[in-house]
């Protein structure tokens, strides 16, 4: 029995991947699947394939739960394009990219080559990772952005120039690789939901998360 555990709000899509990574295991190994799909510290541990969807620069970010994946492949469903090869966090470490227009037979021969190198996860620490952290004012600004806020009412909430606001984002979304307002929602979403459930023992986390109720 292969466990599959595939995070991807796209029904149709998890569906799909669902159905094609069946009739590969069954037709080359002869074998079945069993999936789940919540992104848990125990369904990683018992996964032997991670089917993760990303947004725009959250490759670069850091999602704990997947250092708890032994002997596992990592497979990250991106939206766009596959972004430059550079060094990735430990969290995703050895992680194979596909995109969802990846055709089929591209994502078998990845899905498969990764299955047949596959070696155990050496559980790294967190130090030297090469994941991308935002400051403590970057945080605060962001949050607020994530709210809806605009520029001026940031600006004026946490007593900072509108040029400095500005420039917060800016550094933000150049260093997630983020090209519009949207891709960032989208990141700013994903992270904040990340932050939520791993870290919010984090005095300063803990107080913008009551905050937006």
């Amino acid at each position: 029995m292969i466990n599959v555990l595939i995070v991807d709000e796209n029904s149709t899509y998890r569906q799909g991947m669902i159905s094609f990574v069946k009739k590969i295991f069954s037709e080359t190994f002869n074998k079945e699947i069993h999936v789940t799909s919540a992104l848990t510290e125990s369904n990683v541990s018992d996964a032997h394939i991670i089917f993760l969807s990303l947004c725009r620069g959250e490759h670069l970010s850091c999602i704990p739960e997947l250092q708890k994946r032994k002997e596992c492949i990592v497979i990250g469903i991106l939206d766009g394009e596959l972004p430059e090869v550079e060094i990735l966090p430990h969290c995703f470490h050895n992680m194979v990219m596909i995109t969802r227009k990846s055709t089929l037979p591209e994502v078998s021969e990845k899905i498969l080559t990764a299955w047949r190198e596959r070696t155990p996860f050496r559980c790294h620490s967190c130090s030297g990772c090469a994941c991308k952290q935002m400051t403590q004012k970057q945080e605060y600004i962001m949050t607020r952005f994530r709210w809806g806020k605009t520029v001026s009412e940031i600006a004026s909430e946490l007593a900072l120039s509108e040029k400095t606001v500005y420039t917060h984002k800016y550094i933000v979304m150049r260093k997630f690789g983020l090209r519009t307002d949207h891709e960032l929602l989208i990141f700013l979403k994903k992270m904040y939901a990340h932050k939520y459930s791993l870290f919010s023992d984090i005095p300063v986390l803990r107080r913008l998360f009551r905050s937006a109720g």
